[in-house]
């Protein structure tokens, strides 16, 4: 692979890292402590991501090479559903922190599919 095109999907995944930090850092008051803690998870979740996707790829690259364009599509379109499916049913609902273990699990991931499709 080019060096260049290894540049750029790390700048790719470092601007959606920056974009959902700079969204959580907005939503509330953070401490150091909080930073911290996200820069970890999203460090470690865009660095293990790209290579555990890599590795599968390569493992199951004969077996669905046919139709991988349709698993993306029903992946996109789960969470595209997903997303209007709770944008509706969110209405009055406490939005939680984002600087808890749990949405520090789930903040990482849910960012990395946008740069994977």
């Amino acid at each position: 692979m080019d060096i260049i095109i290894v540049l750029l999907i790390a700048i790719g995944l470092s601007m959606d890292a920056f974009a959902v930090s700079i969204a959580s850092g907005f939503s509330a008051k953070m401490q150091v402590k909080h930073g911290f803690r996200m820069a970890v998870f999203f460090g470690a979740f865009q660095m293990i991501m790209p290579v555990l996707g890599w590795m599968l790829g390569l493992a199951l690259e004969s077996t669905i090479s046919a139709f991988n364009h349709w698993i993306a599509f029903g992946l996109l379109l789960f969470i595209g559903a997903k997303m209007i499916y709770e944008s509706f049913r969110m209405k009055g609902e406490k939005i939680p922190s984002a600087y808890t273990c749990y949405c520090c699990f789930q903040l990482p991931p849910a960012s990395t599919p946008s740069l994977s499709a």
